[in-house]
């Protein structure tokens, strides 16, 4: 960036004192000229970094569910295959049913056996020949076990796992044979949703004041080499992660940070982008042009386009 503007410059110092000879080279116009150009640099690099902001940060995100078993056991199908579309309800995996059918059976036999003797009882207590504790205590057999059976047949059912709503499973290595266990920090899959992803970029604190809602913003993505597209601000979320205060057992620690926490700010893109192929993840430089010194967008518009000519050679 610094590169193009001293450049610039000094192609026009070389143009009014070499080519054209407008001013005389003097000790007196060669120093005046330097201390113009430091000044000039100066200036145009601080209103453009606080008005005109770039950041290498931006990224394309989206939402994403970890799979973690409500049941524990041995997985036994993964009829499911990596990358392809999927519909709520689609089965995922299932994990062998066996003990989890064989404890629905054994409270069904158990709740039909209850159901029977309290039919009985109530017969009895109708001709006078049986007691109302007798019906009581059935009834309550009958109650608690059909509370056992309706929890054993959610187990039942949760041996079979499917999709939370449209979309598709990634980088899946999940096969039969593995114990799955309903643990939150094991889980075993990453379900992407199929909800339109976000693009979003973090940037420093001090520009913070400059940026607004709907300022015009231009992407370019090292996946994309030569191209800068379109978009402009939706949103600068109101919340970062530093700021968060959870329930805990101790107490707070107000210690500054090494690096302040940068803002974090929800991009729409405007240009349709369904022809390239570009994973969720991708990242890319987002320059955003605020209301502020307009004069400099042009340095910063030239210098992104740069940026993104350079995607053709240089590579990670």
């Amino acid at each position: 960036m610094i590169e193009f503007i001293i450049a610039t410059y000094g192609t026009i110092c070389w143009l009014v004192f070499k080519k054209f000879k407008l001013v005389a080279v003097t000790t007196y116009s060669v120093v005046t000229a330097f201390l113009i150009g430091v000044f000039m640099i100066g200036f145009i690099l601080i209103m453009m970094n606080m008005y005109q902001p770039v950041s290498k940060d931006g990224r394309i995100l989206a939402y994403t569910t970890a799979v973690v078993p409500w049941v524990k056991g041995r997985v036994t199908e993964v009829p499911v295959q990596p990358n392809v579309p999927l519909k709520k309800g689609d089965v995922l995996f299932r994990i062998d049913a066996t003990p989890y059918q064989a404890a629905f059976d054994s409270l069904q036999a158990r709740l039909g056996l209850a159901q029977t003797r309290l039919g009985q009882e109530q017969e009895l207590l109708s001709q006078g020949a049986g007691q109302q504790y007798e019906v009581e205590r059935y009834q309550a057999d009958v109650d608690q076990l059909s509370a056992e059976l309706a929890d054993a047949r959610f187990n039942l059912e949760q041996t079979t796992i499917t999709a939370p709503t449209d979309g598709f499973v990634t980088q899946l290595t999940l096969r039969p044979g593995v114990m799955a266990v309903p643990l939150p920090f094991k889980p075993v899959m990453v379900f992407v949703h199929s909800d339109k992803p976000v693009f979003a970029v973090t940037f420093k604190q001090n520009v913070l004041q400059a940026i607004d809602e709907g300022d015009e913003a231009e992407i370019a993505f090292p996946a994309i080499p030569g191209r800068v597209f379109k978009g402009h601000v939706i949103q600068v979320l109101p919340m970062l992660g530093e700021g968060q205060l959870q329930a805990s057992g101790t107490l707070l620690q107000f210690s500054l940070p090494q690096r302040p926490g940068r803002v974090p700010i929800e991009i729409e893109i405007d240009d349709d982008l369904s022809e390239y192929n570009l994973p969720i993840g991708s990242v890319a430089t987002v320059a955003i042009y605020t209301g502020e010194f307009r004069v400099t967008n042009i340095v910063r518009r030239i210098i992104l386009r740069m940026k993104s000519w350079e995607n053709y050679l240089f590579i990670d």
